[in-house]
């Protein structure tokens, strides 16, 4: 009984993979711009297009949405 208590109450490392997700510093600009392109260039057209939706969202929030779900500029 004890020891289902002890398991319990102990903290586990998350399961998420950090190996991915590292900074990375660059000497220069045209090695950050290479290493952007190489990005892109290693998803799938159906990544991409995800990523841009997002990007566009973003950068389109503060633009009202007619019903029909079309942006409008005035």
């Amino acid at each position: 009984m004890q020891n289902e208590s002890d398991n319990r109450n102990k903290a586990e490392e998350p399961n998420a993979d950090y190996s991915q997700n590292r900074l990375k510093f660059f000497s220069s600009f045209e090695e950050e711009q290479e290493a952007q392109l190489n990005y892109w260039r290693s998803l799938t057209p159906e990544e991409r297009i995800a990523q841009c939706v997002i990007i566009s969202g973003n950068a389109f929030a503060h633009v009202k949405k007619s019903p029909d779900n079309r942006l409008n500029f005035d």
